[in-house]
């Protein structure tokens, strides 16, 4: 599935944004809703933003297409046991935990001999310590691709568990080479590097990655340590800093940060990072999934829906739709609550052109939820780009009820409205109400329309020369402007 950045979208899909409300309906989504789900259907095409957006894989060749050695047949291992315990959550727990097995294994015979598919299967036992039994799997499928990124990775986290930090290095190495993006195995190569002294290397290997990816808020870290290991401390106060530009409540970099100061001498600074430490509320300190993942249900319930949704991505790259589905309906019926398994069905029933069972789906956890102002906006969406108008004006104006103090919801609604040639008025009230919430330049740009299909000019101009002051760099506006014919 392609993601698209925002303005790209958004130039593919104005071609003359005052006229054509249909093309504005997915423009005000872009350019509102943020976290909310995000659809734009063109003729089956969908390109997912934000919750929908599914985990990526790396993308393989059928194993038919390569020079595969000769190998006996995979087994799959016995599955580790655990203990019994009788309270309901650890038996939620363990449910799930034996659910992602069921659903792996069957991946792994259906798509004999794919590396993704054994990666995933390996994770899972490294997940429940059986670090010798992943390690064979991973070897397993490095003998069916030796550069298989993922494999290598793997295969590295596995010899660190162990204490071989040479080999995990060599690993790491390996798949920086061989992988399309080798920010996870340039960071693992880091860490390696910092656990065996060798800061310079760190340094260096740090460095190269933030150049090319600046967001891992972990890797500014490590670098921060690796120039703090080697009495740079400014520098390391900047990679702190940068940290938590990124994640506030980086643990790590505030303790990175008082370390720092107290280092250089600067008592106040340190003391007001030992305050932050020590308010738990402060820091992400003990918040790790390998820590919670057997004790905490929705740690739980997080796991379950990571392994579905990679599973049914495997089987989307290996051209077998129909068997991702029935996973992802499996994994559903598992984890109802868990919206990514169902932001990715709905996704995937999108592009396979059953827009039916999609609005089926939401419209079901609209029942089960309906409180859920998120629910009833995901139905909206979806129903727009899918041109169910009256279902998505429905689910709008109940949105609008649950939270009349969003602008979201008034300002899809006037584009609906749009549509409707006798509710041009009722279109620029929606509008107005939209921008009174929130007085961004999207929602000045939506006024600017409804007022054009009012007939109003006059205000459409100063709603659209009002949007361009506050966003100048927005290309769409001024093109809009320049097309907007002058008052009589």
């Amino acid at each position: 599935m392609c993601q698209l950045g925002l303005r790209p979208l958004l130039a593919e899909l104005i071609a003359s944004p005052i006229l054509n409300t249909n093309r504005l309906i997915a423009i005000v989504i872009l350019l509102n809703l943020g976290g909310i789900v995000l659809f734009a259907l063109y003729r089956g095409r969908v390109a997912s933003v934000s919750q929908f957006e599914a985990p990526q894989v790396n993308a393989t060749q059928e194993i038919g297409a390569k020079s595969v050695p000769t190998l006996a047949p995979f087994v799959i291992p016995d599955r580790p046991t655990a203990p019994v315990i009788n309270s309901k959550v650890a038996q939620e727990i363990a449910r799930l935990r034996s659910e992602a097995f069921n659903i792996v294994e069957d991946l792994v015979r259906r798509l004999k001999n794919n590396p993704e598919a054994l990666c995933l299967l390996g994770k899972l036992h490294l997940r429940r310590g059986n670090t010798e039994v992943a390690r064979s799997i991973w070897d397993y499928a490095l003998k069916l691709d030796p550069n298989h990124s993922e494999a290598l990775l793997d295969m590295g986290n596995a010899e660190l568990l162990l204490g071989d930090q040479e080999k995990a290095e060599q690993y790491f190495r390996k798949a920086i080479s061989s992988a399309k993006d080798p920010t996870d195995a340039q960071l693992a190569l880091g860490k390696v590097l910092l656990d065996e002294g060798k800061m310079r290397e760190a340094v260096e290997q740090l460095n190269l990655l933030l150049k090319r990816n600046a967001r891992p808020a972990e890797a500014w870290c490590k670098l921060g340590l690796a120039h703090q290991q080697l009495g740079d401390f400014p520098a390391a106060l900047t990679d702190y800093s940068k940290a938590l530009q990124l994640e506030k409540n980086s643990w790590e970099a505030i303790l990175g940060m008082q370390t720092a100061y107290r280092s250089l001498g600067d008592t106040e600074n340190a003391t007001k990072y030992t305050q932050l430490l020590s308010d738990p509320t402060q820091t992400n300190a003990g918040r790790t999934d390998g820590d919670r993942i057997d004790l905490d249900k929705d740690k739980a319930i997080e796991y379950f829906s990571f392994v579905s949704q990679t599973a049914s991505n495997i089987l989307i790259a290996a051209a077998d739709p129909a068997s991702a589905i029935a996973t992802l309906e499996k994994a559903n019926g598992v984890a109802p609550d868990s919206d990514p398994i169902r932001h990715q069905l709905v996704s995937v029933y999108a592009r396979q052109g059953r827009d039916a069972d999609a609005i089926q789906l939401l419209q079901s956890r609209c029942v089960q939820s309906p409180r859920s102002i998120n629910a009833w906006m995901d139905l909206a969406v979806f129903c727009i780009n899918a041109r169910r108008l009256d279902v998505a004006e429905s689910a709008l104006r109940k949105s609008i009820e649950l939270a009349p103090n969003r602008a979201e919801g008034y300002s899809l609604l006037s584009q609906i409205q749009m549509t409707k040639p006798n509710d041009a008025g009722l279109a620029v009230e929606s509008a107005k109400r939209a921008l009174s919430l929130s007085p961004v330049a999207s929602n000045h740009y939506i006024l600017a329309t409804a007022m054009y299909h009012a007939k109003d000019l006059l205000g459409a101009r100063r709603e659209l020369t009002e949007a361009i002051r506050l966003e100048p760099s927005n290309q769409e506006f001024r093109e809009a402007l320049a097309q907007l014919p002058e008052p009589k």
